[in-house]
């Protein structure tokens, strides 16, 4: 009993040692974005509306009180997001409540979490760390996955369905992303131990091999930007490190062979441009319909937005748009069976109109600009570092966006939203006494 009770003491004098080192405002912000998706999430549709209010107005009434800790850029960052929600919510509130409009306004409410959640880190300000050792886990552990799924055979994107119930094109946006984000980490492992760059570099290695493998288009489109904005912020390090340059090529190579990456590749390629002369000729596409089914719910999207070209007609109005197309034999039967037109560009036009077009617009060029603007005023590489890897994060959604609707989806919205706020907001410098000489040595 008594060591029971000694026990007891020493766990309510560590927990009152925690609770010490922030004010009461801060664990209580913690604690309502801990909470607040499971309410968004989990509670029926007036449950969560309910939540929403008290939510929302708790946490703004908690920054009303306390001093605004983030600077201008994190703001501007923070508001760009907020942008987005609002359109969503003005297009829902003009268009009559729509039940589409609402459920999307819902998604779109977690912008709201990660404002808030970006705050709250403003007060922390966490360390780079705990950044770098979880971008490079996830992308070691994205790529372990994929080559998992390869060594089972059959279609990959249709092991990623049936064995993780993620849609593939999530799977392989997420792969494409952790790879960018991986790339500009070096710089915090070199400074931890020269050696330990081998954990990014697999990390690299692997989670290319998964993206390759997910056949997604975004993704695919998006990995020669994220290497050439690699290359270009490495440019130096990689002269003087060519031998390991030379031999991570060389096990990419291998990997990408042993998996048969190029067949991915060369079939996704045939079918692709298949499916674009069969739409330009006007037939009928039966090999493989995505590509003319995109293009068919681009044009409703855009049909349905110069229905209210300002604001917008709200989400209802695209699958009208759709159906009508496909009974008057305008667009593929599948067009018509899809919730969002798969193009984040087409779906702010589509739902939102011009208004939701800039609003996107902003959501990238906003925090895109922010991220270059720290990434050319540092000289110290770990803070380049995190900007890079903050630009990288837009880049990568700025041209998912161009095939798919990622702001349609909780997971992206989220992914988008941390993997943004974290570069902007955790300390990038790390407290070693021999800057100089790392900065020299990693180049």
């Amino acid at each position: 009993m008594a060591s029971c009770s000694k026990l007891q003491k020493n766990c309510i004098m560590l927990l009152q040692n925690i609770l010490a080192r922030h004010s009461w405002d801060y664990w209580l912000l913690g604690l309502l974005i801990f909470f607040y998706p499971t309410g968004v999430w989990l509670v029926s549709s007036g449950g969560s509306s309910v939540f929403n209010i008290l939510g929302i107005g708790g946490l703004v009434s908690l920054l009303i009180i306390k001093k605004w800790p983030c600077n201008r850029s994190e703001s501007l960052v923070i508001l760009s997001l907020l942008l987005y929600l609002c359109v969503t919510f003005l297009s829902w509130w003009v268009n009559g409540m729509e039940d589409g409009s609402y459920k999307l306004l819902r998604r779109h409410l977690l912008f709201m979490l990660a404002a808030f959640g970006a705050v709250w880190l403003c007060w922390r300000r966490p360390s780079a760390g705990f950044f770098w050792w979880g971008v490079v886990a996830g992308s070691i552990l994205m790529g372990l996955v994929g080559c998992y799924f390869f060594y089972l055979g059959g279609s990959f994107r249709a092991n990623i369905h049936h064995l993780t119930q993620v849609n593939p094109i999530v799977f392989g946006q997420f792969s494409v992303a952790l790879f960018a984000l991986t790339s500009a980490s070096f710089a915090y492992f070199y400074r931890l131990k020269p050696w330990t760059v081998i954990f990014p570099a697999s990390g690299m290695l692997l989670s290319l091999v998964s993206a390759i493998g997910s056949q997604t288009r975004g993704a695919w489109l998006a990995l020669p930007f994220v290497i050439l904005i690699a290359a270009w912020h490495h440019r130096k390090s990689l002269l003087k490190h060519y031998i390991a340059l030379s031999t991570a090529f060389l096990l990419f190579l291998i990997l990408f062979f042993t998996f048969s990456g190029w067949k991915i590749i060369e079939n996704r390629f045939i079918t692709g441009t298949q499916g674009v002369g069969a739409y330009l000729k006007g037939e009928d596409e039966s090999i493989d319909p995505s590509v003319r089914t995109r293009l068919d719910m681009w044009k409703a999207a855009f049909e349905a937005g110069k229905s209210s070209i300002v604001i917008g007609p709200g989400k209802d109005e695209f699958r009208e748009a759709a159906r009508a197309g496909v009974e008057r034999g305008a667009y593929i039967r599948h067009a018509s069976q899809h919730h969002f037109p798969h193009s984040e560009y087409a779906t702010a036009f589509g739902y939102h109109g011009i208004t939701g077009l800039i609003a996107l617009f902003l959501v990238f060029f906003i925090p895109g600009y922010v991220f270059w603007k720290r990434c050319r005023g540092s000289v110290d590489p770990e803070a380049q570092g995190l900007a890079v890897a903050g630009l990288m994060t837009v880049v990568c959604f700025a041209i998912f966006s161009l095939t798919d609707s990622p702001f349609e989806q909780r997971p992206t919205i989220m992914f988008y939203s941390v993997m943004l706020l974290l570069p902007l907001t955790i300390n990038s410098l790390s407290r070693h006494t021999n800057r100089e000489n790392y900065c020299e040595g990693y180049g």
